[in-house]
């Protein structure tokens, strides 16, 4: 009986030598034949340019409409009103804010509130730790952080207002880019005051660290997270903003040069508080 078997390549081999092959698999001599065996069809890359015609047609039209939404979402952003992403509305509220395409709430008031609850575990800590001064000391000051880091929500959303309606003024208004220049500078002030709140933050946690109550280890380490986040958000949205002000000061005065020299020292200080967080007990 012929125990030939064939391979997909249509090869046929001898299963009594040692190297038959497994059924539905190419063998060594047809791969080296063929090139390789299995050749996978590679689709095109998305976008890939063309000769066709229509293919730059369609790309000029999905630019349109990229531009046309983020034109729309701009103007959206510039009638926005702060008073209605204030961290004092409900929080489902202020939630269902955060997710609209408004800009304000947008991530640097998310950060001062991720930093307001990170003041509140750790107020909660101080609570739970009678009898230690240092402690109910901690907890006076943390309620002042609170409401600090619920004040730094609601100005960066009326920063993030400001930008967003200077960059939807159209590019060939002369005032555009002095406007612009003045809301990046405001939005990163802002981000300075959210993170001055958590550089203060983490010298409170440092304090409980090592006098609060042990019992509460599990809530302070959720703190320290939330406070890892919020620094690190206001971080984020601090370069973003300084590379808006490094982006459009050209030819601007001594006193925006200043501005920026402080703006960077400050992202200084938050970036090496951010990081002495893996360094406390």
């Amino acid at each position: 009986m012929d125990r030939a078997r064939r391979c997909r390549a249509g090869c046929r081999r001898d299963p009594g030598r040692d190297h038959r092959i497994r059924a539905r698999e190419t063998c060594r001599r047809c791969r080296s034949r063929r090139g390789g065996g299995r050749r996978l069809a590679l689709a095109q890359p998305w976008g890939r340019r063309t000769d066709d015609p229509r293919d730059a047609c369609r790309e000029r039209r999905r630019d349109r409409r990229a531009s046309g939404e983020l034109t729309g979402r701009l103007a959206i952003m510039a009638e926005a009103d702060p008073s209605d992403a204030r961290a004092s509305i409900p929080l489902e509220q202020w939630l269902d804010r955060l997710g609209e395409a408004t800009g304000a709430p947008g991530g640097g008031s998310a950060s001062a509130v991720m930093l307001a609850l990170a003041a509140g575990l750790l107020r909660m800590v101080a609570e739970y730790t009678p009898g230690r001064d240092e402690a109910k000391a901690s907890g006076r000051r943390l309620l002042v952080l609170r409401t600090r880091a619920l004040h730094a929500s609601d100005a960066d959303s009326e920063a993030s207002v400001a930008l967003g309606a200077a960059l939807a003024l159209p590019t060939e208004d002369p005032a555009r880019e002095s406007r612009l220049l003045r809301a990046a500078v405001d939005g990163a002030r802002s981000s300075v005051e959210v993170g001055e709140v958590g550089i203060a933050l983490v010298a409170e946690l440092d304090v409980l660290g090592r006098v609060g109550n042990h019992h509460l280890d599990a809530d302070l380490a959720v703190a320290r997270e939330a406070l890892r986040a919020g620094l690190g958000g206001a971080l984020v949205n601090l370069r973003a903003n300084l590379d808006l002000v490094a982006a459009h000061s050209a030819g601007s005065g001594e006193a925006e040069s200043t501005s920026e020299g402080e703006l960077r020292r400050a992202e200084r200080r938050i970036t090496h508080a951010r990081g002495s967080l893996a360094e406390l007990p």
